[in-house]
């Protein structure tokens, strides 16, 4: 079983910043305390995309179920949603945090086929970083700089 595993780095974010840090004392302990609100976040929209935006990282909606896919989905339950059957798939998203890096990955075995899509199923991308979660990080570190200042 292969598990679907996405790394994001914000060295491009942070190398300023830290390089300046680093200077004065203050890079490991600002560094970690960033990627921590980093990964928060990170989290949070990832949850959002499957409960409520039902959007893939780029903003792009993700393609509607199939008529035999919804109306499996009816016989079952009340509103059909698009990435939720049971939960399992939202829930097997895992975080590691080390350094600069933040690594997602679905241990669900099916989450790759989620995520990329097959010959028979369109990709709905469900795990990456949107504009959205940049502007939220990038205001985290101003934030933790006026802090510091």
């Amino acid at each position: 079983m292969t598990d679907l595993k996405i790394d994001f780095q914000l060295k491009e974010q942070l190398s300023e910043v830290t390089d300046f840090l680093k200077d004065i004392g203050f890079d490991s302990r600002f560094r970690r305390k960033i990627m921590e609100k980093a990964l928060r976040i990170i989290d949070t929209r990832t949850k959002q995309r499957f409960n409520t935006l039902k959007r893939d990282p780029d903003s792009i909606k993700w393609a509607a179920l199939s008529p035999n896919t919804l109306r499996e989905k009816r016989k079952k339950y009340a509103v059909p949603n698009i990435l939720i059957r049971t939960g399992k798939l939202r829930d097997s998203i895992k975080y590691a945090l080390r350094g600069d890096k933040i690594t997602l990955k679905s241990v669900a075995k099916y989450g790759k086929y989620h995520q990329f899509g097959t010959k028979k199923m369109p990709a709905r991308p469900f795990i990456g970083l949107d504009k959205f979660e940049e502007q939220r990080i990038l205001r985290e570190i101003e934030r933790e700089l006026d802090d510091l200042f």
